[in-house]
C-alpha cells in the first residue's frame, strides 16, 4: 500500500509538471511578472520597480509564443536591436502612474536623463499624452510616440 501511494504522487507530479511545461502563452494579454523574482532578459537584473517593467512576447523556434521580461524600457530596445528575436507577438509597458499594462505600440513616452530608471534610460511610458507631458515638463524631458522611441537610432553622448 505504501508504495502505491508513493508512486501515485510521482504519477501527479510528473503530470503536473507536463501540464506546466505545455502552458500556452496569450501574447494578447499583459504576461505575468513576479516583483523580485522575475529576471530581466537583457541585463539579468531582477524586475522590482513595477511602473517600468516591459515585456515583449515573440515566437520562438518552434512557432509558440514566449515571454521575454525587461527591468526597464531602455534595455528592451537594446535587446531588440541586437537580437533576432523572431516575429513580434507583442510588446507590453507599464502606465508609469496607474502602473497597468498597456500595448507599447498605443503608449506616450517620456524619456529624461534626470529620471531615474532601473537601467539609467530615463524612459517612462504613458497611456495619455498630457501625462507624458506632464512629467517631461518636471525633469526636462521630451515626449515621444512608440515609433520615435523604438525605431529611432539611439542616442549619443557628446565627450
Amino acid at each position: 500500500m505504501k508504495y502505491r501511494t508513493a508512486a501515485a504522487f510521482i504519477c501527479v507530479l510528473f503530470a503536473g509538471a507536463a501540464l506546466w511545461g505545455c502552458a500556452r502563452v496569450d501574447p494578447q494579454a499583459p504576461p505575468d511578472v513576479t516583483y523580485g523574482v522575475s529576471v530581466c532578459a537583457d541585463c539579468g537584473m531582477i524586475i522590482s520597480d513595477e511602473r517600468y517593467a516591459t515585456a515583449l512576447v515573440v515566437e520562438d523556434a518552434r512557432g509558440r509564443p514566449e515571454v521575454l521580461l525587461f527591468d526597464d524600457a531602455g534595455d528592451q530596445i537594446i535587446y531588440e536591436r541586437e537580437n533576432q528575436t523572431g516575429k513580434v507577438l507583442a510588446r507590453w509597458v507599464h502606465d508609469q502612474q496607474t502602473r497597468e499594462w498597456l500595448r507599447a505600440e498605443s503608449a506616450w513616452y517620456m524619456r529624461a536623463k534626470s529620471l531615474p530608471t532601473p537601467m539609467a534610460s530615463g524612459i517612462a511610458a504613458f497611456a495619455q499624452k498630457a501625462d507624458a507631458e506632464r512629467l517631461a515638463g518636471a525633469h526636462n524631458g521630451v515626449v515621444l510616440t512608440f515609433e520615435e522611441l523604438w525605431f529611432a537610432p539611439p542616442p549619443t553622448s557628446k565627450p
